[in-house]
């Protein structure tokens, strides 16, 4: 339900109530193996239900979910949750794919495995919408050698995923994937048209990172550019890490306007949060702009960031939900490696109180 899509291992689905969809988590099971999946009835009493059994058995160092427009249910509003999981075990080299129904028993499928690598960390999954049929899905994977490689699995592809590109470079810890309005050549007028796409990552030395490919407009749609390094290349002048794991960016609603009288159409903000490798985690923004304004250069418009929470994390996942007032809080899933469960977190109206943790598990 977020603005644009965007990976994680966190997400508001359509599920439950219709004001309020419910929260979704799917991570490792340490205790059964498999993967858990976790709920937060949102439109009943608002706690999390806890998982009942295991999806599948293997064991998993990590997964990314997304809500896709696959539907097992045709009448039903939400679509199928969308799974891809990194298996623990180095031998066996590909990732695992499930997907859990949007009605009827609410099964789940799988997890079995689909061709892209196991890479060096954890996938990131997104599917985009689209106005009939299913949209594409696609994922991000860090591979061990260095750099990252996307997939599309385009819809009525069955379970063939296609390499898009591939991106030469150094280690990462982690990636994050995003689909952006900027430069868009539809928005504000079709929302489901995305232009440049971004990824997060943290690099092996704990920089974080950005690559940009550019949709809309030249370079070619297909070249990424980057890497931009905070504290170098974004910020120069303030503290660009160290962190650690996979990070989480998404397009948020903030400073966003789609026109009107006397007003400027204006881009959302990126929203970005990272685990900070001595505890805690970092928020950064970026205010986009309008139509061709330099803020909409990806090294641009950044704010320094602010610090909350306490634990010592390997990965977040980071949503705005529907929520509050005039924009949605800001959710945050965070947990480590060897956590049970996860911690949770989310941020006030007042754009600067953030509570939590809830330990969840």
């Amino acid at each position: 339900m977020g603005l644009t899509p965007a990976s994680g291992f966190l997400v508001q689905s359509q599920a439950g109530d219709a004001k309020h969809g419910n929260f979704e988590v799917v991570v490792p099971d340490l205790l059964h193996g498999g993967l858990s999946h976790y709920w937060r009835d949102n439109g009943g009493d608002g706690q999390w239900v806890l998982p009942k059994a295991p999806i599948g058995s293997g064991r998993y160092t990590s997964t990314s979910i997304a809500e896709s427009d696959y539907k097992h249910v045709e009448g039903n509003e939400q679509g199928n949750l969308e799974l891809l999981a990194r298996p623990d075990d180095p031998a066996e080299d590909h990732l695992d794919f499930g997907w859990r129904d949007n009605g009827g028993a609410w099964a789940w499928h799988g997890p079995f495995g689909v061709p892209p690598p196991r890479g060096a960390a954890g996938p990131a999954l997104v599917a985009e919408r689209a106005d009939n049929g299913g949209g594409s899905l696609r994922a991000v994977v860090p591979l061990t050698r260095g750099g990252f490689v996307e997939y599309e699995r385009p819809d009525g592809a069955d379970l063939d995923w296609l390499v898009q590109s591939r991106v030469d470079g150094g280690v990462l810890q982690g990636v994050s994937l995003m689909l952006s309005q900027v430069r868009s050549r539809a928005w504000p007028q079709e929302f489901d048209e995305y232009g440049d796409r971004v990824v997060a990552a943290v690099a092996a030395d704990g920089s974080m990172e950005l690559y940009v490919r550019y949709g809309g407009v030249p370079p070619s749609p297909r070249t990424w550019e980057g890497p931009y390094r905070f504290g170098r290349d974004i910020l120069p002048r303030f503290f660009g890490g160290p962190f650690r794991g996979r990070p989480s960016i998404i397009m948020s609603s903030f400073n966003q306007s789609t026109g009107g009288l006397f007003e400027k159409v204006r881009y959302g903000n990126y929203e970005l949060v990272g685990a900070l490798a001595h505890g805690g985690i970092a928020h950064y923004y970026k205010d986009n702009g309008t139509f061709h304004d330099p803020a909409n250069d990806p090294r641009a418009g950044w704010s320094p960031f602010t610090t909350f929470g306490r634990g010592v994390y390997d990965e977040v996942s980071l949503i705005q939900s529907n929520y509050g007032d005039e924009h949605g809080h800001l959710e945050v899933a965070a947990r480590r490696t060897d956590m049970v469960g996860f911690d949770f977190y989310w941020r006030d109206d007042d754009l600067t109180t953030w509570h939590g943790p809830n330990y969840i598990r």
